[in-house]
């Protein structure tokens, strides 16, 4: 189902990618047309000494697990995807994939022999994967410069674009970004830093049938927005962002 051939590797500041031509055209087609809509979401900020971290809209398998659950039950192509991601298979491939492309965190490949059964048990116990369904509003919408949780691995994130009219909307890559700041260099607690202590290394394309991935790192600092202008008109900047994390 996920395609790994089409990429673009980068490694600095830290190792990230761009997938396209992800999925098969129409099952792409299928996946936007069952995206909630924001009636559908839980509205997220989160507080602190750092203030409000982001502003969006979600729908998640760790904080919403039951609504998680049933939502994509009653979706097919949404079921067929996580049921994709979450199988022997994807996690093979991904493994392969990454390693071909000099990135070697571990993971392992599952065999499928009689033998090996018990081992792919507890391998597979070391890891897994969360969802986040998102939908982050323009104008108003961002999720600051962070580096993503300690027990996180990797992460990609699949833009969901049915409506062309969110292209009027200027920069909506997420943006690789590098800390000015000596204090914020060295952040695997994902601190969120200042929009003033980064600077902006590449902005990465938001198209369809594409995703990018990011690795874990202790300086894999990333952002979204802030948008600000819409021209009077609402948009939403919506996609699925996969988490592969360590138990």
């Amino acid at each position: 189902m996920i395609k790994l051939k089409k990429f673009n590797f980068k490694y600095d500041p830290y190792p990230y990618c761009v997938v396209e031509n992800l999925f098969e055209d129409k099952f792409y087609r299928n996946l936007c047309k069952e995206f909630p809509n924001k009636h559908e979401m839980f509205e997220i900020t989160t507080k602190g000494k750092d203030k409000k971290k982001f502003n969006k809209y979600t729908i998640d398998s760790d904080n919403n697990k039951k609504f998680f659950n049933q939502f994509v039950n009653k979706n097919v192509h949404m079921k067929q995807l996580f049921k994709h991601i979450n199988s022997d298979n994807f996690f093979n491939n991904l493994s392969v994939f990454l390693e071909l492309n000099h990135i070697n965190i571990s993971l392992g490949k599952i065999q499928y022999n009689l033998i090996s059964r018990l081992k792919n048990y507890f391998k597979k116990k070391k890891f897994s994967w969360s969802f986040e369904i998102s939908s982050i509003p323009v104008p108003n919408g961002y999720i600051k410069p962070h580096t993503d949780g300690k027990n996180k691995i990797l992460s990609f994130v699949i833009p969901i674009i049915d409506n062309e009219n969110i292209f009027k909307v200027q920069n909506l890559g997420t943006r690789i970004l590098q800390a000015k700041n000596n204090k914020y260099k060295y952040n695997f607690n994902n601190i969120v830093v200042p929009y003033s202590d980064v600077d902006i290394i590449e902005i990465l394309p938001f198209k369809k049938n594409m995703m990018n991935l990011h690795i874990k790192t202790f300086n894999s600092l990333h952002s979204v927005g802030p948008f600000n202008k819409s021209n009077g008109e609402f948009y939403r900047r919506n996609s699925i962002t996969c988490f592969l994390r360590k138990r």
